[in-house]
């Protein structure tokens, strides 16, 4: 239990240090669509229609539908993720939330001060981290659409695109 705490709180103080490095300097807005297409069992998902492989599939575990989160979070423009091996977590960055998960962990820590419980923590499998992909897109705005008969999710979002300009 004590171990688990010292994790959190070290999540905390890494949100509020990585929060201030993510800030960008310029940028012009504009509206970037994004679907992107899961299936179970499968090793590539669509991202806008163009197929991308992913090293560990999309898979159901407790009836909540897991994946790899780095290969998802890629698909996503201004996005980062950082994995902290010391307390086995991961930090997701993305238009300014910040998004902070621990490996068999329920609790989700939102831009450093907010704490939400998930019912399916995140796990490792071949060297990745599993999360359950609809808690993590409706965090970062998208919707989700679960299809029962191909066993696809499908994530739909109209994201902000936010290009650096080098001037």
């Amino acid at each position: 239990m004590k171990k688990r705490s010292v994790g959190v709180i070290f999540l905390l103080f890494l949100f509020s240090v990585n929060i201030f490095f993510f800030i960008p300097k310029a940028y012009s807005d504009d509206t970037l669509h994004v679907k992107i297409v899961l299936t179970v069992d499968s090793d590539s998902m669509l991202v806008n229609g163009k197929e991308v492989k992913i090293d560990v599939p999309v898979e159901i575990k407790n009836g909540r539908t897991f994946v790899p989160l780095r290969a998802v979070v890629n698909a996503f423009p201004n996005t980062s993720v950082n994995y902290i091996s010391d307390t086995k977590s991961v930090v997701v960055l993305f238009d300014g939330k910040c998004i902070g998960m621990q490996v068999d962990n329920v609790n989700v820590i939102i831009n450093s001060s907010d704490i939400l419980t998930i019912d399916a923590p995140p796990y490792i499998k071949n060297n990745r981290v599993m999360v359950p992909i609809r808690f993590v897109s409706e965090i970062l705005g998208c919707n989700v659409t679960w299809v029962q008969e191909t066993k696809q999710v499908i994530i739909d979002g109209e994201l902000e695109w936010k290009e650096q300009n080098n001037n």
